[in-house]
């Protein structure tokens, strides 16, 4: 009987232990992705304002052509996930037709 509490204890003791490595393990990961989100956001907006010409805080077709030969811009957007390739294949759909920018 005893052997059997002792095998009960360290059973649940083992399966309580699975969790919480696991809800830390998703926790971490988490923290991970946002802390990636901000340096990709500081990143774009460094490299936004090197290439914003007029100061107008839009970015035209132009602008967005530098943008997008910029080396470190293109490392940190497949680092994120980004598929370049297709950025620029849809740049003509981020434009608006009338004033050719983006706010």
């Amino acid at each position: 009987f005893f052997v059997f509490i002792l095998l009960v204890t360290f059973t649940t003791l083992n399966l309580l232990v699975g969790v919480l490595v696991n809800v830390v393990a998703v926790v971490a990961n988490g923290e991970k992705e946002k802390l990636q989100i901000s340096v990709l956001r500081a990143e774009l907006l460094k490299i936004v304002k090197a290439v914003d010409n007029n100061e107008d805080f839009e970015i035209s077709k132009e602008e967005f052509d530098k943008f997008l030969v910029q080396p470190e811009l293109l490392k940190n957007l497949q680092e994120a996930g980004v598929d370049c390739v297709e950025l620029v294949d849809i740049l003509h759909y981020t434009f608006d037709i009338n004033d050719n920018n983006i706010p």
